[in-house]
C-alpha cells in the first residue's frame, strides 16, 4: 500500500520544488495503472494521495489507465 507520509515526503517535495522554480507543473502518473493490475486498493489509495496533492498545489496531473483494466471493472 502506498504510504501517505512517504508519498508526501518524496512526490510532494518534488512537486513543491518544481512549482517554486517553474510555476505551474504538469505531471504524468502511471503508477496508479501499474498498481491497478495487482493491487486495486493500493491504486485507489494512490489516486486519493494525488488528489490531495492537487488541492494543495498548482499542478496538472495526467494519468493513463490501460483500457482493458477499465473495461474489466466497469463494463459498458
Amino acid at each position: 500500500m502506498p504510504d501517505p507520509a512517504l508519498f508526501n515526503f518524496t512526490v510532494g517535495d518534488l512537486v513543491a520544488n518544481a512549482v517554486a522554480t517553474h510555476g505551474k507543473v504538469r505531471v504524468f502518473g502511471e503508477a496508479v495503472d501499474l498498481l491497478w493490475r495487482s493491487n486495486l486498493p493500493g491504486a485507489i489509495r494512490l489516486e486519493h494521495l494525488w488528489n490531495e496533492l492537487l488541492e494543495e498545489s498548482h499542478l496538472s496531473l495526467f494519468c493513463a489507465y490501460a483500457a482493458n483494466h477499465v473495461h474489466d471493472h466497469f463494463p459498458t
